[in-house]
């Protein structure tokens, strides 16, 4: 997916060279002299290059976030530092529950079964068949595809649920 400013900066590194190019002939077609429209082509294309390297620049650094994101996030969770446990984690409450929901619901999923853990604000989800983990307390509930959850969180799940 390609990052938004990006996409804007290639079409305005395009618009330049184009208006560059328009103004070119008009200078020559006028005054009918190479001298004053080639280097005003020339410094408009240079200029529409350095606006399209730009988007090229955010648009690898915006693959390169993609790509690297999920497995940086893995990684500080289950290896540095040490998840806060729950007081009482087995009964999943009111407002986690339909905080839950109402994020499911926004995205026409179908949630069958919350489950809380003994990890504070992470749940484990069954959504439309799809076991997973979501973790609340920040602005909006972030969720875990199963090959990503933290290291602790996954070793009580396979000691707590595979034997359902």
């Amino acid at each position: 997916m390609e990052n938004k400013v990006g996409v804007i900066l290639r079409i305005i590194g395009f618009g330049i060279i184009i208006i560059g190019f328009i103004l070119a002939i008009k200078v020559i077609s006028e005054t009918e002299s190479f001298g004053l429209g080639v280097p005003l082509f020339f410094e408009t294309f240079v200029t529409g290059m350095v606006f399209i390297g730009f988007a090229e620049v955010i648009n690898l650094l915006q693959s390169i976030n993609n790509k690297i994101k999920p497995l940086g996030h893995d990684q500080v969770d289950s290896e540095e530092k040490s998840l806060p446990e729950n007081k009482d984690y087995t009964e999943t409450t009111g407002s986690a529950e339909a905080e839950i929901r109402e994020f499911y619901a926004e995205r026409n999923r179908n949630v069958q079964e919350i489950n809380p853990t003994p990890f504070q604000d992470f749940y484990i989800v069954n959504v439309d068949g799809i076991t997973v983990l979501v973790e609340l307390g920040g602005f909006s509930p972030e969720v875990y595809a199963s090959n990503n959850w933290p290291g602790e969180i996954k070793t009580w799940h396979e000691e707590n649920f595979n034997g359902k």
